[in-house]
């Protein structure tokens, strides 16, 4: 690769190149020279590949053809065609009752029930870590118990005044 960069004409002569080969040379505006130097900006700064694919169109020029003999003005052209399957494909898909799969609508699938959370009744003497450690193996786990937005309501702003038969919802293990 460095081969080819030593190779390459330097822009000068490039430019004497295209001078000599064209009539007359247009000024760029203002905002043409800005344009053309963020976008040379863009490609020497941020990395770029390039897919390519080859793709049957024959039957997108046969539709084409059919809407153009329709449509009097304003067919739409090959590049409307490409642009629309490739936002249909890049959409989310919607959200629907069924599937379409195998040529006909399937119903969805049932929600499966959530299982009812997992709960603890505080008994005397219980501290957060002690709850924690026992029923999530670490006591350091205590501030999961305790964010839970059911057992704060429960416990109050002082996680440390928790009381007997408090039921808490646990955190998974």
């Amino acid at each position: 690769m460095a081969e080819d960069v030593l190779r390459a004409a330097p822009a000068a002569t490039i430019l004497a190149t295209v001078a000599a080969t064209s009539d007359k040379i247009v000024p760029l505006s203002p905002m043409r020279r800005i344009v053309g130097e963020r976008m040379r900006q863009s490609k020497q700064t941020a990395p770029h590949f390039y897919l390519t694919m080859d793709i049957d169109m024959t039957g997108v020029s046969n539709l084409r053809a059919a809407r153009k003999e329709h449509v009097k003005d304003g067919a739409p052209s090959l590049n409307d065609f490409i642009l629309q399957a490739c936002a249909r494909f890049a959409a989310p898909p919607a959200k629907q009752g069924g599937s379409t799969t195998g040529g006909g609508t399937q119903p969805a699938a049932p929600a499966k029930p959530k299982a009812p959370p997992v709960t603890y009744v505080v008994k005397g003497g219980d501290t957060m870590s002690g709850i924690a450690k026992r029923e999530l193996g670490s006591s350091a786990r205590w501030p999961e118990i305790y964010r839970i937005t059911a057992n704060r309501k429960l416990i109050g702003p002082n996680p440390g005044l928790i009381k007997p038969g408090q039921r808490l919802v646990m955190p998974a293990r």
